[in-house]
């Protein structure tokens, strides 16, 4: 019987972990990118066209990864999902497995009660991710969890009817309706995804997604090892 790979037996083979992050204009990504590894990225959050995705970042506050960013699918832009998908498919023929890209963030903003949660050209790709990816882990990264929270809240608050236990199913079950079941009709139920806000009461939902991360592109390098 085979021994399961080590996390040291991983670096050895892998020092660093690839992670392409892919994000649309104005959802959050490059606060982000600062806040989980405390790199200031000016990716194409305000102006498209900045993005490069063949740049690599070195993150400071954990040398494990190294970023690379991508402009989000936004309508009627099949340049950048041709871009991404070329980017992809050159990293995946790479010989060494430290040049191969290790996992992926697609980043998505909470959409309001009646916004939709993916753009046609995420939801192309998130059908597609198979064929794309192959086995690289892909997240789905849901951001701006505490503007989700606060509006809740809020309401709740307006309409006299506070109450702690009820307030935290809501926000269970709107989630679930807004995100998780859109995305799992799209990608299939075994898509990964987190909930994430860059505001520091909610600290704990970046070490999370890292975590998350880290898990699965130690299984997916285990697998290539071998």
């Amino acid at each position: 019987m085979q021994l399961q790979s080590t996390s040291s037996d991983i670096l050895k083979v892998c020092p660093r972990f690839r992670l392409l992050v892919i994000g649309n204009t104005g959802v959050g990504k490059s606060s982000l990118i600062q806040e989980a590894f405390k790199i200031l990225v000016h990716v194409s959050e305000h102006e498209r066209g900045d993005a490069d995705i063949e740049s690599e970042f070195i993150a400071a506050e954990n040398e494990l990864f190294v970023l690379h960013d991508s402009q989000g699918f936004e309508a009627g832009d099949s340049k950048t999902f041709k871009t991404a998908r070329d980017f992809i498919d050159r990293r995946r023929k790479e010989p060494k497995l430290q040049d191969k890209i290790h996992a992926v963030w697609l980043c998505l903003s909470i959409p309001h009660a009646d916004g939709r949660l993916l753009e046609s050209g995420a939801e192309e790709f998130l059908k597609l991710r198979k064929e794309i990816l192959g086995d690289i882990p892909i997240i789905a990264v849901f951001t701006k969890h505490d503007v989700f929270v606060n509006k809740l809240e809020l309401e709740a608050v307006d309409s006299d009817q506070y109450d702690e236990v009820a307030l935290e199913e809501l926000k269970v079950n709107t989630l679930d309706k807004l995100c998780i079941q859109p995305l799992k009709e799209v990608a299939g139920s075994d898509i990964l995804h987190a909930t994430v806000s860059t505001n520091e009461e909610y600290e704990s939902t970046i070490r999370q997604l890292v975590d998350l991360t880290t898990t699965n592109v130690e299984k997916y390098v285990a697998k290539k090892q071998h």
